[in-house]
């Protein structure tokens, strides 16, 4: 009996570049993404919708208090996201997010039974009101990390916005 090597799994390539890729011409692309700063008790979604051409469609942005689970954060960004694509008329989507397990869940036959759950079922549901629709996932290279976020947490509300909106220019550079 010879003894087996273990597998060992691809190591990622450190320099991989994620490029943005375009839907079909009848279509757009929607992506949503999510922030999460645990200093400050809050949460960011984020919403990017381009056509073909890569042209900004719409934007959303929403800061939110966090959650117990970042999990639940996840499935509201995609929520937000179908709700975005419903309020402005668009009837054929690629919504594509970086947090594999909810994407698995909303690409799921089955109903999620998870604590988030009921978020997934109504963005399913969402969804189901569009004429074509599909759930992707995509890599980012980094989660976002707000390294000026002490200096942020001034004792007033400024505080609050100016980390707002800098969780959101993060999703804009990262999504463009």
């Amino acid at each position: 009996m010879t003894a087996k090597s273990p597998k060992t799994a691809p190591v990622a390539n450190q320099n991989l570049t994620i490029k943005w890729k375009p839907p079909d011409a009848d279509c757009y692309k929607v992506n949503f993404e999510e922030a999460t700063i645990q200093d400050i008790h809050c949460a960011g979604l984020g919403v990017v919708i381009r056509d073909h051409h890569g042209h900004l469609v719409a934007v959303l942005s929403q800061k939110i208090p966090l959650p117990n689970l970042t999990k639940t954060v996840e499935a509201l960004a995609a929520w937000h996201a179908a709700q975005l694509v419903l309020n402005i008329g668009l009837d054929q989507v690629e919504l594509e997010g970086d947090a594999a397990i909810i994407i698995k869940e909303l690409q799921a036959e089955d109903s999620s039974i998870t604590i988030y759950g009921h978020i997934i079922e109504d963005t399913k549901r969402l969804t189901s009101m569009l004429q074509n629709f599909s759930f992707s996932h995509t890599r980012r290279q980094e989660k976002f990390s707000c390294p000026c976020r002490q200096e942020l947490l001034l004792p007033n509300m400024c505080g609050l916005i100016l980390c707002h909106l800098i969780i959101w220019m993060y999703f804009l550079w990262f999504m463009i």
